[in-house]
């Protein structure tokens, strides 16, 4: 939180989100209307907002609620798409039909810099997932993008800085607010929570267990992805950061805002480095001794040297052109080549980046050959027309997954429940046994306290308070909303457990279509969204506002730092309310035309 503690009133924030129910739920009926009243509406521009509908997400309609006003405030018309996150994210990520979409960014930690360069570069304009799903080009882009990647020290952050601000002109997104994810524990049975929820996934291997009988944990959720879906790459971004992950084993693991070796055992690095650059970073990896996927095969070289190449082309080679995987872009977008030297040795050689950016690739999950290569046909995704092929690895639901990590898979039912075990012969087992004395991997990262682990779908934030306060749950994993929040600060041995998300909310344009192609209109469309208001009041006081992705680490620029008003995009308003006269003006201003019911015609 800043320093000033923001408000927690959530009256508002209650009213919004009735309001945005009853928007979702009379979507069709409003729509019908609009098409049988009113003036000389002929040419009025209409935009549609997608957004996702469901307990999972208690904030995108009430920010769509939010958006809307301002744009009838300007005289813009709507269309409310309403979707589960799964037809959200193939209408968006995959189908690209949308004008504007209600999400968040995909980080769930402390992101470097070049987490943007999937995200905008127009290199990757074509490919579906969280890769530039604006259709962003911009060649000033590109080249900062590019830059970074080479730079170092106070170089890269020059142009870090470039680049935010002029992302904060050209607003292919708007970054709206960094919400404090609220999460209700129980602390009889396990503690450490805060360290646990704060940085998912591997925050559960710091769990500190209280109950010697019981090691049974159970998480309550309401979204129903991860019953249904355990594809880490699945085109329609299956996103759970605090099971998914924890199945499948990366080179180097971040924790803590460190990156340490993983199942590599030591890295050697070679680069033709100057004070301000390094080019061609390549590296050495040696993989720790014995280590073996969950159904007992080997884990050697060649599966590192295949998932690489594997996440660069899911199709192996054998379609007309190379199908990326949609998920760990920026990772394989960095790596020209993988060769396995022997079982325990991995070549990786990389495309021209400093030493810092190529060890980011190094965070991507690695994959069981005998397992994924089968996954390479080309595929199809019924009633999604595809700029680009897809393979069955994209689009497979993986519902038995066979990973490294230190849980694996025992069982799930779709829409209920999923459940995962210790892994007994994974590394932390052994250095938890000091059956390897030398094994250093652990750290503040224990094997897992809990024997098994349960995540159970629940259908709404007031179900999860009351499935934890009945002991049948012991945390929630995923947001609570702010209205509940008295219900467990008045009950132990509940309570709260809060960290801020660099998964910011934000509006997507489709650049790709008028008017949204013009940076100017998407400038003035962001001068909409008082996005203080929409801290204080739709989060109930649990977020912060913000003018930039990089917000809330090192790499913010001096000039987008929130000083109580919008440095880039100033609300044309006060209060959350948007001023009719100054809005239509900024669209007058940039050479946008009123009728004579004062809509803005195209």
């Amino acid at each position: 939180m800043t320093d000033s503690e923001p408000s927690r009133t959530v009256s508002r924030r209650a009213a919004l989100t009735g309001a945005a129910g009853a928007l979702v739920a009379s979507a069709g009926c409003v729509r019908r209307l609009r098409t049988t009243v009113g003036g000389d509406s002929t040419g009025q521009l209409v935009v549609r907002i997608t957004i996702p509908v469901g307990d999972y997400d208690p904030f995108a309609a009430p920010i769509a609620r939010h958006l809307i006003d301002g744009l009838e405030a300007a005289g813009i018309d709507y269309r409310l798409t309403p979707a589960s996150q799964d037809e959200l994210y193939r209408q968006v990520l995959l189908a690209a039909d949308f004008d504007i979409y209600i999400g968040r960014l995909p980080t769930d930690r402390q992101p470097d810099p070049d987490v943007l360069y999937p995200l905008l570069h127009s290199k990757f304009r074509g490919e579906v997932g969280w890769q530039n799903p604006f259709g962003f080009t911009n060649p000033d882009c590109d080249e900062l993008l590019d830059d970074q990647r080479r730079e170092r020290g106070t170089d890269r952050q020059e142009t870090v800085d470039s680049l935010q601000s002029l992302l904060g002109q050209t607003q292919p997104f708007v970054p709206l607010v960094r919400p404090e994810i609220i999460s209700g524990v129980r602390r009889d049975r396990f503690d450490d929570w805060e360290d646990a929820m704060t940085e998912p996934p591997t925050g559960l291997l710091r769990l500190n267990r209280l109950d010697a009988d019981d090691g049974h944990l159970t998480l309550g959720t309401t979204d129903p992805r991860v019953t249904e879906n355990r594809n880490p790459i699945s085109a329609t971004y299956s996103y759970d950061t605090s099971i998914v992950s924890l199945l499948y084993d990366p080179l180097v693991i971040e924790s803590g805002g460190e990156r340490r070796n993983w199942l590599a055992s030591g890295i050697e690095w070679e680069s033709a480095a100057t004070p301000e650059q390094e080019e061609a970073a390549n590296a050495t990896v040696t993989l720790r001794e014995d280590l073996q996927w969950h159904d007992g095969e080997p884990l050697t070289a060649a599966d590192v040297a295949f998932t690489f190449s594997f996440l660069d082309d899911t199709a192996a080679g054998s379609a007309a052109s190379s199908v990326p995987s949609p998920r760990f872009r920026q990772q394989s977008s960095l790596i020209t080549a993988a060769t396995a030297l022997d079982d325990r040795t991995v070549r990786l050689t990389f495309d021209e980046a400093s030493e810092e950016v190529a060890e980011g690739a190094l965070t991507a999950p690695i994959f069981p050959e005998h397992i994924w290569s089968e996954q390479t046909e080309i595929a199809s995704i019924a009633g999604v027309e595809l700029s680009e092929a897809a393979t069955e690895a994209m689009v497979w639901d993986n519902p038995e997954p066979v990973g490294s990590g230190p849980i694996q898979f025992e069982e799930a039912t779709d829409g209920s429940f999923v459940t995962v075990s210790r892994f007994n012969d994974h590394f932390l087992a052994r250095a938890s046994n000091n059956e390897d004395s030398t094994d250093d991997a652990d750290g503040d990262l224990a094997f897992p306290v809990f024997e098994e682990l349960t995540v159970d779908l629940l259908s709404s934030s007031p179900v999860l308070v009351e499935s934890l306060s009945a002991e049948d749950i012991d945390a929630t994993i995923s947001p609570l909303d702010p209205a509940e929040v008295e219900r467990i600060e008045d009950e132990p041995p509940l309570s709260l457990v809060t960290a801020l998300s660099y998964a910011s909310y934000h509006l997507g344009f489709n650049t790709r279509s008028e008017p949204f192609g013009d940076p100017s209109f998407r400038r003035t469309i962001a001068r909409l969204c008082d996005k203080a208001a929409l801290a204080a009041e739709v989060f109930g006081g649990y977020g912060e506002p913000v003018a930039s992705p990089l917000a809330g680490t090192d790499w913010l620029a001096d000039e987008l730092q929130w000083d109580g008003t919008d440095p880039v995009a100033p609300f044309l308003g006060e209060n959350g309310e948007v001023d009719d006269t100054r809005a239509k003006d900024a669209f007058r201003d940039i050479g946008y035309r009123y009728n004579a019911n004062d809509e803005l015609i195209v």
